[in-house]
């Protein structure tokens, strides 16, 4: 038996209010998906700080793709639990301007983190930018 599991995470925006006051939070919730692994329903479980971040965390649910759950070799309809943390950076606050600066500065320092800056969707409102294919270029 295996539970379902996120294969890719939607990217959603983030709140204002988390922007402009930094504030970093984490949302719990109860994930129902079919036997092709989409997801038809989730609730907010627990969320903190309270409700901040919970219409993104939904948004993110919803339009997320999982890998559905299997028992005895057969795809099947499950429940299980989502735990999403949500970190305000440049990027997602709208300021691409600094999240560039921040993504030279990371190569320049040759940080290893920057080998999955293709695939790591939280920058995946850079990608129509065109210093973003400058940059991967310069990976």
């Amino acid at each position: 038996q295996r539970a379902p599991a996120a294969t890719l995470l939607a990217a959603a925006p983030l709140p204002a209010q988390a922007c402009a006051q930094r504030i970093a939070g984490r949302v719990r919730l109860e994930v129902k998906t079919d036997a092709d692994g989409r997801v038809t329903d989730a609730r907010i479980l627990d969320s903190s700080p309270p409700a901040l971040y919970d219409d993104t965390a939904l948004a993110v649910a919803r339009n997320s793709r999982l890998a559905p759950a299997y028992q005895g070799g057969v795809p099947m309809a499950a429940t299980g639990l989502m735990t999403l943390r949500f970190e305000p950076d440049e990027t997602r606050c709208g300021r691409p301007d600094r999240a560039f600066g921040h993504l030279d500065d990371a190569i320049i320092r040759r940080d290893p983190n920057v080998m999955m800056l293709a695939a790591d969707p939280s920058f995946a409102d850079l990608h129509n930018d065109p210093r973003w294919a400058a940059l991967l270029a310069r990976e």
